[in-house]
């Protein structure tokens, strides 16, 4: 059964609403990743958008203009894992922050946040990757980890935007002195995804769709 606000011949994830290719079977045929997308976005075949990525300064290059630290310094570092990186240094509390304002986000559409982590002084300790309402009083998705002695691509972040504006923060999760390393920053936006054999939702990982 449709809920209001789902087309006809469009498929949905049964657990959470996350939109399929309209018109398309149940197994479409759109790449490795199943992506899709709409109108003025391109697919390349490892599935990352060509589109504007919607964060400012990801790659650190010089500084870290764009970005806000929460209970620690943020300086611009080298030996990043493309030139240089983010270097976030503990000043207080359990948790340290690097946020950043997101702008322009069409509703109903799902954002993919991909990003490099790598251990500081501190050592191997706990990360997240984390999507905030605008004002950062709601947690809205997290992905999380253990950072290494090597850069490492962090999962996925995955999120269907309600708001037009969000809040991105890449988090040291650890009380202990010392630095932890990010670097190479994005994120871009899908308006669907195709099916394909065996796929789960990008979402909540269901293999359950309807239409």
């Amino acid at each position: 059964m449709r809920i209001p606000g789902e087309e006809k011949d469009r498929y949905y994830c049964a657990y959470c609403g996350f939109p399929c290719k309209l018109d398309e079977a149940e197994l479409g045929n759109y790449g490795a990743n199943g992506w899709n997308t709409t109108t003025g976005y391109t697919i390349a075949d490892d599935g990352i958008s060509t589109a504007s990525n919607f964060i400012s300064n990801g790659a650190f290059t010089s500084n870290t203009t764009g970005w806000t630290g929460l209970y620690c310094t943020l300086a611009s570092a080298a030996s990043g894992q493309s030139g240089n990186c983010l270097r976030i240094t503990r000043t207080s509390e359990d948790e340290q922050y690097a946020y950043q304002a997101l702008s322009g986000l069409s509703i109903g559409f799902m954002y993919r946040v991909m990003a490099y982590v790598k251990s500081g002084t501190s050592g191997n300790e706990a990360y997240a990757l984390r999507i905030y309402s605008n004002d950062r009083t709601v947690l809205i998705r997290e992905v999380t980890g253990t950072s290494s002695s090597s850069w490492v691509l962090a999962s996925p972040l995955y999120w269907r935007a309600t708001q037009t504006n969000n809040v991105i923060a890449l988090v040291k999760d650890s009380n202990t002195a010392g630095t932890m390393f990010f670097d190479t920053v994005t994120v871009y936006g899908y308006e669907f995804m195709a099916l394909e054999d065996g796929q789960g939702c990008p979402l909540c990982h269901s293999k359950n769709w309807k239409k």
